[in-house]
């Protein structure tokens, strides 16, 4: 199968448990909250998987990119700020992409944004996503409501971005 690269280049911009705080929850929806947040000027879906990983999609109007962040309340060893390529396996449809980890208020994990429809649309339509990083690690994301919470997020934008 053929990888689709995401976006050439990523940016740090918060961590997840920052973008909640300075946002507000807008809604929440098959088990994910969505938030605004005024910071990154757009809003997400958020929610903690079983595995405790916090796992964010969202629109940040700011740089009119999307992007998925992954974090977890517990010492990674990451170092903050270092760009990573992470490869994502969407029910089969793979994805490449760089992204930087973040180590924030006890949280370590990452960004990356995307300018790929097809990321955005395997997403919000898949059941199961599995992300492999650099070491080798894979860290399975639960896909389960996101199509309505993608729903959720866009009258999200309407409402508070027009």
């Amino acid at each position: 199968m053929i990888k689709t690269t995401i976006l050439g280049s990523a940016v740090l911009m918060f961590a997840a448990s920052v973008a909640s705080a300075d946002g507000h929850v807008f809604a929440q929806e098959a088990g994910w909250n969505i938030i605004n947040s005024e910071a990154l000027g757009g809003c997400l879906m958020e929610q903690t998987q079983e595995s405790g990983i916090q796992v964010q999609f969202g629109i940040n109007g700011k740089r009119e990119l999307g992007y998925v962040a992954l974090f977890a309340r517990e010492d990674l060893g990451l170092p903050d700020g270092e760009t990573r390529v992470a490869n994502f396996n969407i029910d089969g449809a793979l994805f490449e992409g760089e992204g930087q980890t973040v180590v924030t208020d006890g949280f370590e994990g990452g960004f990356l944004y995307f300018n790929n429809p097809n990321f955005i649309n395997d997403i919000i339509n898949g059941e199961k996503m599995v992300i492999t990083t650099e070491a080798g690690t894979e860290v399975p994301v639960d896909l389960t409501g996101t199509k309505a919470a993608g729903d959720a997020v866009l009258a999200c934008e309407v409402a508070n971005y027009g």
